[in-house]
């Protein structure tokens, strides 16, 4: 790992752990056993440190996260995209040395980003448009195959599923409660998917 990824991890750490406000650039230089030098020879200050954090644990994450999953099936895309998203939980584990506010503080962060960071907002909209419309994809493929038979408009099914996971998920990180999230969006997807199926 190269000194710049150690400084974006480490600062991920800390941002995850406190928030992004509440870190100041002498905790991170400390936390790295860095000279200020050596941080300004990779970061010009704080945001643009931020700026990096956010684009490889929110945007790179979320970008990358579906490309592998089994698009024939919505069954199977359902479960694939469970475990990539238990996986995602278990990263931010390791980053928050299993701190359980670390899932709402990720959720902190994200807000945070759309308050400090120019060109976020356009960013995690580009990334929400495409879950939303691979969503769609994978479901006229289920259709197409016999798989399901609904006269529910893909994009509606589609905002069901993300609505879903974004409101369970939200909802058990308010209450500190984000590991039951698996097994609470698993129940309520399946729930949807067997009143659709063929």
């Amino acid at each position: 790992m190269t000194t710049r990824d150690q400084i974006i991890a480490t600062a991920f750490q800390l941002f995850l752990q406190k928030g992004y406000k509440e870190v100041s650039l002498m905790e991170i230089v400390r936390a790295l056993k860095l000279t200020k030098g050596a941080f300004y020879h990779h970061f010009t200050g704080k945001e643009e440190l931020f700026r990096e954090v956010v684009h490889t644990y929110m945007i790179e994450t979320g970008e990358g996260m579906y490309e592998a999953l089994d698009q024939s099936s919505l069954q199977g895309f359902m479960y694939g995209y469970l475990e990539r998203m238990h996986q995602a939980y278990l990263t931010m584990q390791q980053h928050s040395e299993g701190d359980t506010q670390t899932t709402i503080n990720y959720f902190y962060l994200a807000f945070d980003a759309l308050r400090v960071l120019e060109g976020f907002d356009q960013a995690n909209q580009t990334l929400r448009a495409s879950e939303h419309s691979l969503w769609e994809t994978v479901i006229q493929h289920a259709k197409d195959a016999g798989e399901i038979k609904t006269d529910i408009p893909n994009a509606h099914l589609a905002r069901l599923f993300v609505g879903v996971n974004d409101g369970v998920g939200m909802q058990l990180a308010l209450q500190s409660r984000f590991q039951e999230a698996h097994a609470e969006i698993q129940v309520l997807w399946e729930d949807l998917y067997n009143l659709i199926k063929h």
